[in-house]
């Protein structure tokens, strides 16, 4: 019995170690390439201004391209946008992981559904507190194999990605508003018009 054990947890130890090694070798070597130049900082009732990404936060992320935007409708509510791009480069941060250690706290979250006209989006959304101000923060993955907010379904689709011989695409895309019922309102709607342009400009078909 004792040799059977050990047989067995050798086995998963020799198998682990060749799906790491795959992982860790089998990406291709061509990167995708996307563009945020233009993406628009005036659409509808929406007018935005670019956000100045520290050098730091660049290096640290080694994204393809990103972008940060704070914009403000015609009744002063403000919604902030960022969302990057990686292949086989750097890769995302999870919000669970970064925001704890940027003055952030994590007061609850909830699964929510984007509703778009091709399709409709699972995201995840978070409930914040910063400097006694509430707010809230919808943030997904998107991959070759979809979308996620799960941190551990992430991983998976990145197994799956390598395992298929794919490159490593995946964006990341966050967006902040005040916990009110006008910035909640401004939310659904800036998704509605923006999230559309994002996804014009990534390089899957869902």
């Amino acid at each position: 019995m004792a040799r059977k054990s050990f047989i067995a947890a050798a086995a998963i130890v020799v198998v682990a170690f060749l799906l790491s090694t795959i992982v860790k070798h089998s990406q291709p070597d061509t990167v995708a390439e996307v563009n945020f130049d233009d993406f628009p900082v005036q659409k509808g009732d929406w007018t935005g201004y670019r956000d100045e990404i520290p050098d730091y936060a660049i290096e640290l992320l080694n994204p393809i391209d990103i972008f940060s935007a704070t914009y403000v409708n015609h009744l002063g509510e403000q919604v902030h946008l960022l969302f990057d791009f990686f292949s086989n480069t750097g890769g995302p941060h999870s919000p669970r992981n970064c925001l704890p250690g940027s003055g952030w706290s994590i007061m609850d979250n909830e699964p929510r559904e984007i509703d778009l006209e091709s399709q409709t989006i699972t995201i995840y959304r978070f409930q914040l507190d910063k400097g006694g101000k509430n707010y809230v923060m919808d943030f997904w993955y998107v991959t070759p194999f979809g979308e996620t907010a799960n941190d551990f379904v992430f991983k998976l689709h990145e197994l799956a990605t390598s395992l298929a011989f794919l490159p490593r695409n995946v964006a990341f895309i966050r967006i902040v508003a005040a916990e009110t019922p006008a910035g909640l309102a401004a939310l659904d709607e800036f998704e509605k018009l923006f999230v559309p342009e994002i996804y014009a400009r990534l390089p899957f078909e869902h």
